[in-house]
């Protein structure tokens, strides 16, 4: 799968803008777990973002042992967008979405580690827009 290119609307700082960078990640994740390649997926966040952390180098130690990652991958199936007028530089985006089931591969053993998917999981994403630019400051999947 190759690495989808950042529509110009998700620049903007815009109820558009950040709705559609939460698309575009969400579209570079399932890439990443795709091809192990967590670079871009990483320029997208901050530091303060643990989580994002999280899975990407859940996804580079898959990768880095020889293993790879399959499935489907999320979905979104809804999108709310918030914003606090004390706080005009970031947003807060509420998502449903849908994963698929995905089956990773360690390179030490042929038997995936297989992960069930869910059909409707909210997503919670904290935004910054600074420099032109949307970053993730949070990420949050909330208990089914």
């Amino acid at each position: 799968m190759a690495a989808p290119v950042m529509p110009e609307v998700a620049k903007e700082d815009s109820k558009e803008g950040a709705v559609a960078f939460v698309k575009y990640y969400v579209q570079l994740l399932n890439a990443a777990s795709s091809s192990g390649n967590t670079q871009s997926l990483r320029a997208l966040h901050l530091r303060s973002c643990g989580a994002c952390d999280s899975v990407a180098d859940l996804i580079d130690r898959t990768y880095d042992l020889g293993g790879r990652i399959e499935g489907d991958g999320w979905t979104i199936r809804s999108v709310r967008f918030f914003r606090d007028p004390s706080h005009v530089d970031e947003a807060l985006i509420n998502t449903v979405v849908s994963v698929g089931a995905q089956r990773v591969y360690q390179s030490s053993s042929p038997e995936p580690k297989v992960f069930e998917g869910n059909p409707r999981r909210e997503v919670l994403w904290g935004l910054r827009h600074k420099s032109g630019h949307w970053r993730i400051i949070s990420l949050q999947v909330l208990p089914t």
